[in-house]
């Protein structure tokens, strides 16, 4: 079908997404590089945060990922239900459709943006779209943000550098190292689904210092950023490892990816089901989505259970930013893998979960035609 052709439920992008984003107000997902402001560390003492416990004999628990710095990224287990989900041939919407409804939703922001949709199972590129508005679109890759934290997340779960049950106390405020690391919000405790779901920074610089400098950067490269376009963070030096760590963790360092890179590592990463650090790490998401405090409820389609993840970091504009949107749907068993990148506008929350929205009603709407013409075709 060309995307000419859509139906007029889902041609009133523009107005529609106008809606989404005036509704969406502030939220959780507030500007993250206030959130990683740096101040000297004050005399009263950081929140306590729960960590992993020693081992009887004073040396680090399983959990202490100190104990195994030097291991490579953890892949998601390969079990018997990822294989069932993989062998799955579900009907996707055609690529020329796809293109049509996410130009249509990037031209309807008047900002210049990505959208990438993959498929989740074989990681092929569905669509890459690219829409230039007032300003062209840098042709670089650009910092995640919060969008790099359940990929950290889910690698701390499998190192065993964290447990499912941890539990950060979050006051707006993070010590390390002397230096104290800000969150745009008093969140109060969080579990694991809570942070994700609001997008809290203290708990992402607790899974960082815990998961370590050294793993930390294999990770980083074992999600396959830095190769072909993108950069790796440089390592640290042996007395700001831990800033280090916390900076990288939230998304606010050195690293810089594409919108297909970072696609491509939820479709490897968190993508295949059946792995309990992936069905914790996919809660977070879920709840983002879900939850009245989290940060991508403008990427929720009735009907279509979605996890995501927003993320916002400066843009090259005083007062604007670059905000990411990645959601996997459905949901349990991932079809397809989207990101949407706006470059210069709202924060994630407010624009690029919206218009993530947006393409995904698209696709979950064709998706659903397709799936009954079959159906009738076969009778």
């Amino acid at each position: 079908m060309r995307p000419h052709l859509l139906a007029s439920s889902r041609l009133a992008v523009s107005t529609a997404l106008l809606v989404l984003i005036a509704s969406s107000g502030a939220c959780a997902d507030a500007p993250d590089p206030a959130s990683v402001s740096r101040t000297s560390a004050p005399t009263s003492s950081a929140p306590t945060p729960s960590a992993p416990t020693p081992s009887a004999d004073g040396a680090p628990g399983a959990a202490d990922p100190r104990a195994g710095a030097d291991q490579p990224i953890a892949p998601p287990p390969d079990g018997r239900e990822a294989q069932a989900w993989r062998a799955e041939q579900p009907t996707l919407p055609e690529m020329l459709f796809m293109a049509g409804a996410a130009k249509q939703t990037l031209e309807a922001l008047e900002i210049s943006g990505s959208a990438v949709l993959l498929d989740a199972r074989t990681g092929e590129r569905i669509v890459q779209v690219d829409h230039e508005a007032k300003a062209p679109l840098p042709t670089q890759p650009w910092s995640p943000g919060s969008s790099i934290k359940p990929l950290l997340v889910a690698n701390a779960l499998r190192l065993g550098a964290i447990q499912d049950d941890l539990r950060v106390a979050c006051d707006g405020h993070y010590e390390v190292d002397g230096q104290v690391m800000s969150c745009f919000s008093s969140h109060g405790e969080l579990d694991l689904a809570g942070a994700l779901a609001t997008s809290c920074n203290e708990y992402a610089y607790e899974v960082a210092r815990l998961l370590g400098a050294p793993a930390l950067l294999r990770s980083l490269q074992g999600f396959g950023f830095g190769q072909d376009s993108g950069s790796l963070p440089a390592p640290p030096g042996p007395d700001d490892a831990d800033v280090w760590a916390v900076t990288e963790g939230v998304g606010h360092g050195e690293l810089r990816v594409t919108p297909a890179q970072l696609a491509t590592a939820y479709a490897d990463h968190l993508a295949p089901p059946g792995d309990p650090a992936r069905e914790a790490v996919v809660a977070g998401m879920i709840a983002a989505v879900e939850d009245e405090r989290g940060t991508a409820t403008a990427a929720a389609v009735p009907g279509l259970r979605v996890a995501a993840k927003t993320g916002t970091t400066e843009g090259s504009t005083e007062g604007l930013y670059d905000s990411w949107l990645v959601a996997m749907a459905p949901a349990e068993r991932p079809d397809v893998v989207l990101v949407v990148f706006v470059h210069d506008g709202p924060v994630a929350s407010q624009i690029a979960a919206p218009a993530a929205g947006q393409i995904l009603a698209a696709w979950s709407e064709r998706q659903a035609a397709l799936t009954d013409q079959a159906a009738t075709q076969s009778l």
